[in-house]
């Protein structure tokens, strides 16, 4: 008996992954109830006229919602480099209080 190839490969789906596969909604929920106090802060921002300045003070003032910015960004790692205007290299480190 042969097989009809092109009608075989018509019975294939594009994927076999649901959101589950991407996207684990449990722990968004977790981490969301975790850092509630530091993303209600950071919420204050929305809106700002001058945000830098804004994230700034609010940063000095509570150091703490540092915390969720890792959240925010959708990584892992607590350790992030990253580069500014001029090629500087700055490592954050939001696991510390303290950004070096």
């Amino acid at each position: 008996m042969k097989r009809n190839f092109a009608e075989w490969l018509l019975t294939f789906t594009d994927s076999i992954a649901d959101y589950k596969y991407y996207i684990d909604f449990q722990t968004i929920y977790t981490n969301a109830e975790v850092h509630k106090l530091e993303l209600n802060m950071m919420n204050s921002l929305i809106g700002s006229k001058n945000i830098e300045k804004d994230f700034v003070n609010l940063v000095e003032q509570y150091p703490e919602v540092l915390k969720c910015i890792p959240i925010l960004l959708a990584i892992r790692q607590y350790e992030i480099i990253v580069l500014d205007d001029e090629g500087n290299k700055f490592e954050y480190n939001f696991k510390k209080k303290i950004m070096t």
